[in-house]
């Protein structure tokens, strides 16, 4: 089981952390060893310490916690759904043609027009245009 850093611990990681740590609490006498258990359980893991204390940390308050699976990291996913894209694209360049003003309200409105079911806030549209 290698342990990469900063990718989140799945659950039957962290019970598997958890395991070990509580092995090495029970055994620690019978094997003569004076490091503490979280430290044994760290170096036989190959990984810190203070991942060891945390899933414990998590498993103490409540071990429901730890059968969470990991929040997922990075950007959320886009508000405006990327099909989109081309409605605007040939509404943009149509209104260019016609010399007409373009806003992002006349944009938004057209989106409501196509799909009423659209919620987002204009201001994500307009980080969306600023991403063509």
């Amino acid at each position: 089981m290698k342990y990469t850093r900063g990718k989140p611990l799945e659950p039957g990681e962290k019970w598997a952390r958890v395991n070990v740590k509580e092995y090495f609490v029970r055994n620690k006498k019978e094997f003569g060893l004076s490091e503490s258990s979280v430290q044994l359980a760290a170096d036989a893991l190959q990984m810190g310490v203070s991942t060891i204390r945390r899933v414990m940390a998590d498993y103490r308050r409540d071990p429901l916690l730890l059968n969470k699976p990991p929040k997922p990291k990075g950007c959320p996913n886009y508000s405006i759904d990327s099909s989109h894209e081309e409605v605007i694209r040939s509404f943009y360049r149509n209104a260019n043609k016609n010399g007409q003003y373009i806003t992002t309200s006349t944009i938004y409105d057209l989106i409501l027009e196509r799909e009423p079911k659209a919620n987002f806030h204009r201001a994500t549209l307009t980080r969306m245009l600023d991403r063509f």
